[in-house]
């Protein structure tokens, strides 16, 4: 009777917990956090790119460097959400459907799209909001009909899925917990002191570390000592760490006995949020009462900070008052001086340059830096675009690409937070319309490319 009682033992044992598939209403309920979000996938050298969004449309886009200068960008619409037919869920991959696309082919079929949303065992990147949602890959399986895998963490039914995918539990839910804030802020904390450690035991006085090497070195843009020293002060103050606040302090004052006498060529950009911005904030670090960082502190970092500014300031005497790039510390614009300066470069000095004049009640450098600014953007193209490379005698656009990337990125963050800073409703303004721009023809899903700033070149660039 083995059998039997084997039987009887097997009906009388509790039966284990069977996993539920989802209903189509929770999974999508899961996903609700997504609403109104889009993403954007490009694979490097192909022509179109694509853009989701959830429950909403999937979008076919012309790739930015196959945009023809002064044409703009083809964009297609491959289907739109339809709750009616979007399919039933298939394990744990919700399946949507976006049909009714433009027509393609001879025959003017309709495109359509299938969006497939899953829980991935490895977490390849994150979307919008920090919701770990990314496209992993579009394929068209048959004439004018797609396939868009979306890995989302929000897809995923439980706790060791989400932890495979990673990026914590509360992504998407809810701020952070106390103890991963914590947990982080000790990380952040410890990689700070080896790094600032590191520089001090073997690069100090020169202005940076050569991480192979371990050795001190010259920081190329800003031929100084103690750059990244200067640098770091605000990061000592953050990090709490008073004694060394004070110490780097007194160090920096007695690195400088001639202040910024130097005969050496230096960036005025990178010059200026270095080692002026790392001045300036030092100083109003250092007299702020309430931070106890310094018993001996007498305004010697603004002293320097005032030095360091009258010998920028000659890079803004051009016809244009935009700025040269580069300037001699001792002697001025350096012979030979190209008269090319970048967006960024010239357009992103109006923060530090506010910041001195405030402090030392000399107008003037605000007035240099928010006139360059001033001075670019009355350069703008009919479309309120920017280049990237400007020529600072002409005033005319050398470099006749517009962008949010290198060599322009900071244009536009300057102007807002100058309006933060000193409530300058002008920049604010000039923000206001330089982004709109953007935002209308540079933006290709989450992405923004690069975009010609006029039909005829000659009309703007020379």
């Amino acid at each position: 009777m083995p059998h039997v009682a084997l039987v009887i033992a097997l009906l009388l044992a509790p039966a284990s917990p069977l996993k539920k598939t989802p209903t189509k209403a929770q999974q999508d309920d899961r996903l609700r956090p997504l609403d109104g979000s889009c993403f954007a996938f490009a694979r490097a050298g192909e022509f179109w790119g694509y853009e989701w969004c959830h429950r909403r449309w999937v979008k076919q886009f012309q790739a930015a460097w196959a945009v023809p200068p002064g044409e703009r960008r083809q964009e297609t619409t491959v289907g739109t959400f339809s709750p009616a037919l979007t399919a039933r869920l298939r394990g744990n991959v919700t399946e949507h459907a976006f049909p009714d696309g433009e027509r393609c082919g001879r025959r003017g079929t309709k495109r359509r799209a299938t969006v497939r949303l899953r829980c991935c065992s490895e977490r390849r990147g994150e979307g919008s909001s920090g919701r770990n949602v990314y496209i992993s890959d579009v394929n068209e399986p048959a004439t004018c009909a797609y396939v868009v895998e979306v890995c989302a963490r929000l897809a995923c039914e439980t706790p060791q899925e989400r932890r495979n995918f990673g990026g914590g539990d509360s992504v998407g839910r809810g701020p952070m917990s106390l103890e991963l804030r914590q947990s982080y802020k000790q990380r952040a904390k410890a990689l700070f002191e080896r790094g600032y450690d590191a520089y001090v035991r073997h690069a100090e006085p020169e202005g940076e570390l050569r991480p192979r090497s371990c050795t001190g070195g010259v920081f190329d843009l800003v031929k100084l000592p103690l750059v990244t020293l200067v640098d770091s002060l605000d990061a000592l103050a953050i990090m709490g760490n008073s004694t060394e606040f004070q110490s780097a302090t007194q160090r920096i004052w007695h690195g400088f006995p001639d202040k910024f006498n130097f005969d050496v060529n230096v960036s005025v950009f990178e010059t200026t949020i270095r080692v002026l911005g790392g001045l300036l904030s030092g100083h109003l670090l250092a007299v702020d009462a309430s931070l106890n960082l310094t018993t001996a502190y007498d305004g010697e970092l603004l002293a320097l900070a005032l030095d360091l500014g009258e010998r920028l300031a000659p890079a803004f005497e051009t016809p244009t008052s935009i700025p040269y790039g580069t300037v001699n510390l001792r002697y001025g614009i350096p012979r030979g001086e190209t008269p090319v300066a970048s967006l960024a470069g010239a357009g992103s000095l109006s923060i530090e340059f506010g910041v001195l004049s405030a402090l030392t009640g000399d107008g003037s450098f605000a007035s240099k830096a928010s006139g360059a600014a001033r001075a670019l953007y009355d350069r703008r193209s009919p479309q309120n675009l920017f280049g990237k490379h400007i020529n600072v005698r002409s005033g005319k656009w050398v470099e006749s690409l517009s962008g949010v990337g290198s060599n322009s990125d900071s244009f536009y963050e300057y102007l807002l937070k100058s309006y933060v800073l000193f409530q300058d409703h002008d920049s604010y303004r000039m923000f206001e319309a330089a982004y709109s721009a953007i935002d209308a023809t540079t933006r290709q899903g989450d992405w923004f490319a690069d975009v010609e700033i006029c039909v005829e070149i000659n009309q703007c660039v020379g």
